[in-house]
């Protein structure tokens, strides 16, 4: 259940097109400089990435990376509709990112992707001033609510002690714990627990564990309502100078410098 941590995400909308395939439609081959992120509602068609060939029909999100090789064509006697949204995916600091999602992700019919995606075509189309700010929020929209969907998908599906010991982390992010902990509780050996924490959440219990702290930490700053002393004790971390040390390898600064109304000079 590798729930991913998105909030940074800035996706730019590089071409948008509510596309109705004919039968003579193809995407010639190339490599693309922006990810296709497309969703499938009627049809199907066949793909070709990076050398691998998929069938892709009503219900799936293609998800095609930056630098990957595309190409395909229809499938005659069921022509796809889909909406193909080509993004620039990077993160506030300008970096590419790359979404936990498989070339191929079914998330059947969804009424709430659909309505974003009307109102992006409606603003793409409309072309009127803003609209580009306009279209990057609900490209926004558009890849939380599918994540959202991916994410649920994934808990549904997830051993169900995994879910449970995650919910707990973070819950009890202040106290100390263990994966020994954790595997006692249903008992089994820490090392064997362990494995399959990593081989469903796809990070170690440790490093969920530092997520969740640092997750509870940022929104804590934010508040301006702690110092950094405060929060380091409350998201338990018992050496502020470790705290500050992995906060800022984590989230790229300080952690002071998350407080409203810090300056040096304070």
């Amino acid at each position: 259940m590798n729930v991913y941590n998105y909030s940074n995400l800035v996706p730019e909308v590089h071409y948008f097109i509510h596309r109705k395939c004919t039968p003579e439609w193809c995407i010639t081959p190339m490599t693309i400089p922006f990810t296709d992120f497309t969703y499938v509602v009627k049809g199907a068609a066949v793909y070709h990435i990076n050398d691998k060939t998929y069938i892709a029909k009503a219900g799936d999100i293609i998800y095609i990376p930056k630098g990957s090789r595309r190409q395909a064509e229809c499938v005659a006697d069921d022509l796809m509709e889909c909406y193909a949204v080509n993004l620039m995916f990077k993160d506030t600091e300008g970096q590419d990112v790359k979404l936990p999602l498989d070339t191929i992700t079914n998330i059947r019919q969804q009424p709430k992707v659909l309505e974003i995606l009307h109102e992006l075509e409606e603003v793409w189309t409309a072309r009127e001033s803003g609209y580009q700010l306009k279209a990057r929020g609900l490209a926004c929209l558009y890849v939380a609510e599918v994540m959202s969907v991916y994410e649920k998908r994934l808990c549904e599906q997830a051993d169900p002690r995994i879910t449970e010991t995650i919910k707990y982390m973070k819950q009890h992010y202040k106290e100390p714990l263990t994966i020994t902990g954790a595997a006692e509780h249903y008992g089994l050996h820490p090392n064997y627990y362990g494995n399959i924490f990593k081989k469903i959440t796809g990070v170690s219990f440790n490093q969920k564990l530092m997520e969740i702290r640092l997750e509870m930490a940022k929104n804590m700053l934010y508040s301006g309502e702690y110092n950094v002393s405060k929060v380091a004790a409350e998201c338990g971390f018992s050496d502020i100078y470790y705290f500050s040390k992995v906060f800022k390898k984590s989230v790229g600064v300080n952690p002071s410098i998350l407080i409203p109304g810090w300056t040096e000079a304070v």
